[in-house]
C-alpha cells in the first residue's frame, strides 16, 4: 500500500469518527459527545503546554520544518494539511510542524478544527508547535461562541487558560523566527527585552489592559496584532485593525533588521543570544490577502525582503467566494539558514473534494513587495 493511500485512509478514518457527531446538525447528545472528546484532548495538550516556555519556544531539528498559516475554522483545509504532512513527519523528511495561530472564528467549523489540531498535537509529542494568534484572546474569540453549539456551553475560563499557555514565538533552527503578527512597536522594544530576559509571562488578561499598564504585556499584544508594510511612511502609525491603540501598528523590513540587531546587543554574552545571533528570516500569518494596487488578488502568500506572510484558510467570509481552487500552501523551512523556502501546495477541485500534493519550487515566484490595506 502506497504512503499516499495510507495517509488518505488515516484522514478518512479521522473524519468518520465525527460523522455521528456532526451529521444532521447538533443534538444535546452529539454536543455532549463532542465536548467529552474535546476536553480529553485539551487536557492532554495542557499538561504539556503548561510545562513549556510561554514566550519563546525553540525548534532545533535535523531536518526541514513545516509551517502552517491561519486556519480560522477551516476544518477541510486542516484535514488536508495533516494528510499531507503526517507521512512526512513519520518518515522524518519533515522534523516538526509549526502552526502560526488563529485557529477559530470566521470559518464554519471552529470546534472541529481546534479539536483536530489538539489531537494532532497530542499524537506527535515534541514535534508540533501551536503558537498564539490574536484570535487566541478572550477579547476576540467569544464574539462567535453563541453561534457555535459545540462550544457555547463550555466554561470560557477553559479557553483563557489554553490561550495563555500557548507560546508567542518559535525560533526555527536559529535562523527563522515564526510569529503570528510580527515585532513589537519600537517604543516597546526595551520592555520586551527586559521581560524576555526574565522569562516573564504577560498578564493573563493582557487584552483588557489599558496601554501602559503593563509594558511587557503591551509588547506581546503588539506581536500578536502588528502588520508588515512595504511603505516606510506607515511604520509606527496606527493600524486600521485597532485605531487609537498605540500597541498595534506597522513595521517594515528595516524595522525587522533593527529589532534583530537590538536583541543581539541586549543578549550579548548571555545564553539567550543563541536565539538572535544568526536570526535572519521572519515567517508570519495574520494578514489574509495578497493585494496589488487596491485590488484583492487572493489569499496572502508573499514576501517583502526577508519577511514572508501567508494564510491557509480558504473558507473566507470577507471575499464570499470559493477559494479552494487556489489551493493552500504550507511553508517548508529548511534546516540550513536562508532561502529557498519550499511550498507544499495542496490543491482542491471546485467542490473541495479532491487534492493533489506537490512541491512548487523554491519560493522565488512569490510576489515581491506585495502590500495590503
Amino acid at each position: 500500500m502506497s504512503k499516499r493511500i495510507l495517509a488518505f485512509m488515516v484522514a478518512l478514518m479521522s473524519f468518520m469518527m465525527f460523522i455521528p457527531v456532526y451529521a444532521d446538525g447538533p443534538t444535546p447528545e452529539k454536543v455532549r459527545s463532542f465536548q467529552d472528546k474535546f476536553m480529553a484532548e485539551l487536557g492532554k495538550a495542557m499538561s504539556v503546554l503548561e510545562q513549556n516556555p510561554t514566550i519563546a519556544y525553540q525548534v532545533r531539528t535535523e531536518g526541514d520544518v513545516a509551517v502552517v498559516g491561519d486556519l480560522h475554522g477551516d476544518y477541510q483545509v486542516l484535514t488536508k494539511i495533516i494528510e499531507a504532512v503526517e507521512p512526512r513527519l513519520k518518515d522524518r523528511s519533515i522534523s516538526a510542524v509549526v502552526f502560526l495561530g488563529d485557529y477559530m472564528d470566521r470559518g464554519n467549523n471552529s470546534a472541529l478544527t481546534l479539536y483536530l489540531l489538539l489531537r494532532f498535537y497530542n499524537e506527535h509529542p515534541g514535534r508540533v508547535v501551536i503558537l498564539r494568534g490574536n484570535h487566541e484572546t478572550m477579547s476576540v474569540n467569544p464574539q462567535n461562541w453563541p453561534d457555535d453549539p459545540y462550544f457555547k456551553d463550555l466554561n470560557p475560563e477553559i479557553f483563557r487558560k489554553f490561550f495563555n499557555a500557548l507560546p508567542i514565538m518559535v525560533f526555527i533552527n536559529e535562523h527563522t523566527l515564526a510569529v503570528h503578527g510580527g515585532i513589537p512597536v519600537e517604543s516597546l522594544w526595551d520592555a520586551f527585552a527586559e521581560g524576555f530576559l526574565r522569562d516573564e509571562k504577560p498578564s493573563d488578561r493582557m487584552e483588557y489592559l489599558e496601554p501602559g499598564a503593563d509594558l511587557f504585556s503591551d509588547a506581546i499584544h503588539s506581536i500578536l496584532w502588528s502588520d508588515v508594510t512595504e511603505q516606510s511612511d506607515m511604520v509606527g502609525k496606527p493600524n486600521v485593525r485597532a485605531p487609537g491603540d498605540t500597541r498595534v501598528s506597522y513595521y517594515d523590513v528595516n524595522s525587522w533588521t533593527r529589532f534583530v540587531k537590538f536583541m543581539q546587543e541586549k543578549t550579548h554574552g548571555m545564553e539567550y543570544n543563541k536565539f538572535f545571533a544568526n536570526l535572519c528570516w521572519l515567517i508570519r500569518g495574520h494578514q489574509p490577502f495578497y493585494i496589488e494596487g487596491d485590488c484583492i488578488k487572493g489569499i496572502a502568500c508573499y514576501r517583502i525582503g526577508n519577511i514572508i506572510t501567508f494564510h491557509c484558510a480558504l473558507e473566507n467570509q470577507f471575499l464570499g467566494e470559493d477559494l479552494y481552487k487556489a489551493g493552500a500552501k504550507v511553508a517548508i523551512v529548511p534546516k540550513e539558514a536562508g532561502p529557498p523556502i519550499e511550498w507544499l501546495t495542496i490543491k482542491f477541485d471546485r467542490d473541495g473534494s479532491d487534492q493533489t500534493i506537490l512541491y512548487s519550487g523554491d519560493g522565488s515566484g512569490l510576489p515581491i513587495g506585495a502590500r495590503r490595506i
